[in-house]
């Protein structure tokens, strides 16, 4: 897996918590928030597109990818609906797959 695959980071901070009951990281969903945007920035990524919500969107795609049942995903994410899990589900190749008669510039990367 890449630095940047979040279901391997994932895995990781689980080895080094532990399986104690608790919030999985023990931090504000605010402080989250501040974290990513730090790391962003220090990476020279704009953090403007990115929140702590997006990594619950990366972890989503990164299971559907590799074709984990919605149901095992729902169980994890706390979705009830599989309708809202899909919202979550952002592949990279989105812009790609997109007809470019709707009017979206893929070339610069822009919608």
């Amino acid at each position: 897996g890449s630095a940047l695959d979040p279901v391997a980071a994932l895995r990781r901070w689980g080895a080094e918590r532990g399986d104690a009951p608790g919030p999985l990281f023990g931090v504000s969903k605010a402080t989250l928030h501040r974290i990513v945007k730090r790391a962003l920035t220090r990476i020279g990524v704009s953090p403007m597109k990115y929140s702590g919500h997006s990594m619950r969107a990366g972890f989503v795609t990164e299971l559907r990818a590799r074709k984990a049942a919605d149901t095992e995903i729902m169980a994890v994410t706390r979705h009830r609906d599989a309708r809202m899990l899909a919202i979550y589900d952002r592949p990279e190749d989105l812009f790609e797959r997109i007809p470019a008669d709707i009017g979206l510039n893929t070339k610069e990367g822009k919608v």
